[in-house]
């Protein structure tokens, strides 16, 4: 008891109220009355004791919340975060299925906390926070879900190309979301103001569809929100980068691309295409490159990555302007956000000598983003908000118009631009078509331009004001005249200003005099009329002024709001005080600013400050570039991002592409005239194929093949004509053409000796030199010819086979006389015979034995 009353005396001290401290008392009392037992039933003492709680809107009380912390957004890919334990934490906290967010409680697919960032153009961070560097051109997959995992499908792609200023560097220029059927690209040139294609077609101002949501943060980003599946992208203008925000509830371990898988894993962020995961950076993000989608992304050439250069800082003594992440100005963060790797990022920045506030601002934004503000810009990189916005460096990240100033105040989370740097209006003024003007004249009370807190009277007798965007007005109701007395009239005070006519009793004159009708004055600003009788006992009226009590009180209309340069100033010179309302131009807001190309030009020019609307001006024409040169030839459509806005004076002429001619007519129309190019030739000898050249509307037709009736040679083949010692080829002449070419043939009739020319055949050109005998030691034999040799020994005859003449030879056989007497042995030519007895024998027998010796 006595430490009940000790905590209650300690707590009265600190300012607090007596019945607030003993519900505080009674509370850990019976909590730890709790803790020790569990199973005791101690859910009324509340009632008991009359200690209502009374929680902030949104938490709800729980007497015995088990658990050692609160789950929150930052932590919910943490396996067990906030464990349970036996003992009791009575409190206000998030109801059962939100959890906290700062000081909100929020569904868990509402906590982004899967981000990837890009810094500059080549510097990137993952969404498990692994920093690294990729200098490539073209078009690379920064995000996408899993192909089959579940839940919501969409890809995010980023596009660099060469920088303005040095072409060897990649610059980012642009990234698209596509999610479903539908495509948006935030376009971001360094020093052209961002532009948003929502499905090829591009938008001017903030956008709300069923499925997408754009909004502009001025001079900062611009957002892309798919609620549906709760996808932020935030696009920094001046290619300062990007922030990539996801929910982990719904895509943890779901996401592949440059930005690597949500799931507190850096060492698997680098994974490839393929699946593998590789250490080498060229190689991880080249594996990336989108190929085959020119419908969106244009064509790209040299896509091949850079090697990043490795860029030291600089040399002691020398001047090292990125310490300045280590100084004071930033120091709050640094037990927080490690300022390293924006260190190096920085002097990444030197060497390639682009800004070094692009590394400063990315380390401030991660701050922010960690719930520390820095006000850290001053002379070092001082921000530039369009005219007439001011500059709030721990502002909600979004910029407040007439459209969205309402929601943003009572609902701060709908702004899904980062905190931190933001331009606003000043105070009590919102932006509305790039001009500031008072929240009241956002939402107009009609159509004749009332707006909240006006009165003005549509006629006399009627008074109208308007009150929260509603009209309310009021008819007055006239009094009757009066009755007067005998011995007087009734007169009727005409007064055009007044609703109600005013009526009055005057004497009626004497008798006898003739008065004529009072004629009544115009009486003066606080004047009244009265009524005063002459010498010749006639009345007549006078204006006099009327009692300064009496003067109507002008404070409220002195104050009142009226129309932009309407001046209200106090005169009191005359009976009463007035008020004067005059125009003063010097006060109207400055002109808008126009879209590219067009100029603000004045309208309802009878007010004070005239409105404005956007036009092209007068003997301009505003086209759009819609065409340009086909990769080999002719012209293509231009994608969405490729097409600009180009201004033409009247009379100017200009090509669209290779194909189209356009001039700027007076009206301030384009005309274009499309080239009609020429058929191929007709030819009866060659084939004809179109070429396309490089930057040319029109192909030119060169000869592919030659043709003859409808049969088609290529270079190369020979066909024969009519005459058939002439053929004719198709060949490429030394003009680069092809072109035909005949061919004569030259018969060849002188032939060598032994052979003699035979004429050629009906449809031959030449006839052929035929064998005829066998030319032997310069002597011809005809064929068919048989000799001897010169010792007769050998037997020689003449043949013609296959018109190759040949000569067979033959040796003659000598008998065998070894039993032949020496006295009869005789020499025959060739051979010794024997003589044989005496008998006759015929010339045709000595043939028959000198062929059979032969064979």
């Amino acid at each position: 008891m006595s430490q009940c009353v000790e905590a209650i005396c300690a707590c009265t001290e600190r300012g607090n109220s007596t019945d607030e401290c003993r519900c505080v008392a009674i509370q850990e009392g019976s909590t730890e009355c709790q803790n020790l037992l569990p199973e005791a039933d101690l859910a009324m003492w509340r009632v008991n004791n009359d200690c209502p709680v009374n929680c902030p809107a949104g938490l709800v009380y729980k007497a015995c919340y088990t658990k050692v912390c609160e789950p929150c957004c930052a932590e919910l890919m943490l396996e067990d975060a906030c464990p349970s334990t036996d003992r009791c934490f009575p409190g206000c906290y998030c109801p059962d299925g939100l959890v906290r967010s700062h000081d909100k409680c929020v569904r868990p697919a509402d906590c982004k906390d899967c981000q990837c960032d890009g810094i500059g153009s080549t510097r990137f961070v993952t969404f498990d926070r692994a920093d690294y560097s990729f200098n490539s051109k073209c078009t690379h997959t920064l995000a996408q879900t899993i192909e089959g995992a579940s839940g919501p499908n969409f890809k995010v792609w980023t596009t660099h190309k060469a920088c303005l200023a040095n072409q060897e560097e990649a610059c980012l220029y642009a990234i698209t979301v596509l999610f479903q059927n539908h495509t948006v690209q935030v376009i971001d040139v360094s020093d052209v103001k961002p532009s948003v294609l929502i499905d090829g077609a591009r938008i001017e101002n903030t956008k709300n569809l069923d499925w997408v949501t754009i909004a502009e943060s001025e001079g900062k980003s611009i957002t892309v929100s798919v609620p549906s599946i709760y996808l932020d992208l935030e696009v920094l203008s001046r290619g300062k980068g990007f922030s990539l925000r996801l929910p982990s509830h719904l895509y943890k371990g779901k996401t592949e691309g440059l930005c690597g898988s949500c799931n507190v894993n850096a060492a698997d962020d680098f994974k490839m295409k393929n699946g593998t995961v590789t250490e080498n950076l060229l190689e991880f993000g080249d594996s990336w490159l989108v190929k085959g989608k020119t419908e969106i992304v244009g064509e790209e050439e040299s896509c091949l990555p850079v090697e990043e250069k490795i860029c030291l800082p600089p040399a002691e003594g020398q001047p090292d302007p990125c310490q300045t992440l280590l100084s004071d100005t930033f120091s709050r963060c640094h037990a927080i956000v490690d300022p390293s790797p924006y260190v190096d990022s920085c002097h990444q920045s030197l060497c390639a000598k682009t800004s070094l506030c692009t590394s400063l601002e990315a380390y401030a934004r991660e701050c922010q983003n960690e719930g520390i503000c820095l006000d850290w810009r001053g002379v070092i990189c001082p921000y530039s908000c369009p005219p007439g916005l001011e500059y709030n460096p721990c502002g909600l990240g979004c910029t407040e118009t007439c459209d969205n100033y309402e929601l943003l105040r009572s609902s701060p989370d709908k702004c899904t631009a980062s905190l931190g740097d933001t331009c606003n209006c000043p105070k009590g003024k919102v932006l509305h078509e790039g001009v500031c003007i008072e929240e009241r004249l956002c939402k107009p009370c009609d159509a004749e331009g009332h707006f909240a807190g006006d009165v003005w009277k549509p006629d006399v007798c009627t008074e109208c004001s308007c009150q929260s965007s509603s009209i309310q007005c009021k008819r007055v109701t006239c009094p009757d005249a009066p009755i007067c007395s005998r011995g007087f009239k009734i007169i009727t005070l005409a007064n055009h200003s007044d609703c109600c006519p005013k009526h009055t009793c005057v004497p009626e004159p004497p008798p006898g005099a003739i008065c004529p009708e009072p004629v009544q004055p115009q009486c003066g600003f606080g004047q009244i009329l009265k009524l005063e009788m002459s010498e010749n006992g006639c009345q007549d009226f006078i204006c006099q002024c009327m009692e300064k009590a009496d003067c109507t009180d002008v404070t409220g209309e002195l104050k009142a709001p009226r129309a932009l340069g309407m001046v209200a100033t106090l005169d009191d010179s005359g009976c009463c005080p007035k008020v004067d309302v005059t125009c003063r131009v010097e006060t109207c807001p400055e002109p808008p600013s126009c879209p590219q190309h067009h100029v603000a030009v004045k309208r309802d020019t009878e007010l004070c400050c005239p409105s404005y609307r956007c036009a092209v001006p007068e003997g301009k024409c505003v086209y759009e570039m819609s065409y340009t040169s086909g990769l080999t030839g002719g012209e293509r459509p231009r994608l969405a991002m490729e097409k600009e806005n180009i201004l033409k004076s009247a009379g100017d002429t200009w090509n669209d592409g290779p194909c189209r001619i356009c001039e700027c007519e007076q009206d301030g129309n384009a005309k274009c005239t499309l080239s009609t190019c020429p058929p191929p030739p007709e030819s009866e000898h060659y084939v004809y194929e179109p070429a396309q050249v490089n930057k040319k509307c029109c192909p030119i037709y060169k000869r592919t093949a030659c043709k003859v009736g409808t049969a088609i040679y290529e270079i190369g083949q020979v066909w024969p004509t009519s005459n058939p010692c002439v053929n004719s080829s198709c060949i490429m002449g030394d003009n680069g053409e092809v072109t035909k070419l005949e061919l004569s043939e030259n018969c060849k009739r002188d032939c060598k000796e032994g052979w003699e020319y035979e004429k050629p055949e009906e449809g031959r050109c030449c006839g052929e030199c035929k064998a005829v005998g066998c030319l032997v030691g310069g002597k011809l034999h005809k064929a068919g010819a048989i000799w001897l040799s010169a010792d007769n020994c050998t037997a020689f005859e003449c043949i013609i086979d296959n018109n190759q003449p040949q000569v067979i030879s033959s040796q003659e056989k000598c008998p065998d006389i070894s039993d032949c007497s020496p006295d009869r042995v005789y020499m025959d030519r060739c051979c010794k015979k024997c003589k044989l007895p005496y008998r006759k024998i015929t010339v045709h027998a000595l043939l028959k034995v000198w062929r059979r010796t032969r064979q």
